[in-house]
């Protein structure tokens, strides 16, 4: 049986991390159990994919 991943991006400035809104969305991503999808960027892509990988599990 094929599974399908649940995949989710997050995209933005390569400059402003905007941590207030970024955190809290990464982690409900890893909560929730989907993919996590950004570019290889800094700004906001590195603040999610750092959020992201600190939900254990």
């Amino acid at each position: 049986m094929r599974r399908h991943r649940r995949i989710i991006g997050v995209f933005g400035s390569g400059t402003e991390a905007h941590e207030e809104w970024v955190v809290p969305l990464a982690r409900w991503i890893a909560e929730a159990g989907f993919d996590l999808l950004t570019g290889e960027g800094g700004g906001v892509m590195s603040a999610a994919a750092a959020a992201f990988v600190q939900v254990e599990g």
